[in-house]
């Protein structure tokens, strides 16, 4: 698959589908990059996240027929790719899917990375790690627990911060360096009490300019598993967060204001 791009661009978006395991747990597989001409990097992609089987509230079993769903996106910043440049996605030998389906690649203008703001607490000073070497929940919540008690806003910085567990918030801003440098992550785990979630439990929450990317892969209505979830009052503001592989991004009840 080949296209011109239309424009300057640092960041890809890719919606693809690849097929799903026989047993329903789901595969990983590579795609080929390449611009103008020149190999540039593997795609990874996965079935993990897309496939639904059965009817409502669905299943992981592909015994039980209708599959649904289908769709995941991928997100690169393979560097600048400029107006006229030819993208290439190519299987080559060793990208081992049977098929690959892509339904858009949509080239996005990233800004460059946010700066810590003034007045403000970084994650990382209570020993939160940006390589996603551990769980970095209780370092958020003593940030969180800071920031509040000083009148403080709290930074996260560029990275991938491995949370295992919800974070609640009141009257607390959290920003991050922008949604493509910022990332709370799920672990493999991914037990109702061990999802990556936030919380809301009050008024004046300002959250902006990271992602959350769970790792949700079946659908269960009787439990919390949103990328946002809670009660966010007067004062509150959700803005430039990115959310993946959860039921669904945000999940607000009883807001307002």
């Amino acid at each position: 698959m080949e296209f011109t791009a239309k424009s300057d661009a640092q960041g890809l978006v890719v919606r693809y589908c690849i097929p799903d395991s026989p047993d329903g747990r789901g595969i990983d597989a590579t795609l080929s990059l390449s611009i103008n001409g020149k190999f540039h990097s593997k795609f990874p992609m996965t079935s993990k996240f897309t496939y639904l089987y059965g009817n409502y509230p669905f299943n992981n079993q592909p015994s039980s027929g209708t599959p649904r769903h289908f769709w995941d996106e991928l997100r690169i910043m393979p560097g600048a790719v400029h107006l006229g440049d030819v993208i290439r996605l190519q299987k080559d030998g060793d990208d081992t899917a049977n098929e690959y389906l892509i339904d858009f690649v949509d080239l996005e203008t990233v800004p460059a990375p946010l700066e810590q703001p003034a007045n403000s607490v970084s994650v990382t000073d209570f020993g939160a790690s940006p390589e996603g070497k551990s769980d970095a929940r209780p370092a958020f919540l003593a940030a969180i627990s800071a920031a509040k008690a000083q009148h403080k806003v709290v930074w996260i910085p560029r990275g991938q911060f491995v949370i295992k567990g919800s974070l609640e918030v009141s009257d607390i801003t959290i920003r991050g360096a922008g949604m493509w440098y910022s990332t709370l992550v799920g672990v493999d785990d991914y037990t109702p009490n061990s999802r990556v979630a936030i919380e809301g439990n009050g008024s004046n929450v300002t959250l902006a300019d990271f992602a959350i990317l769970g790792k949700l892969n079946y659908r269960d209505d009787s439990e919390a598993n949103d990328g946002i979830g809670g009660t966010f009052g007067t004062g509150s503001s959700i803005r430039n967060i990115w959310v993946e592989h959860t039921k669904t991004g945000a999940w607000l009840v009883n807001s307002d204001g």
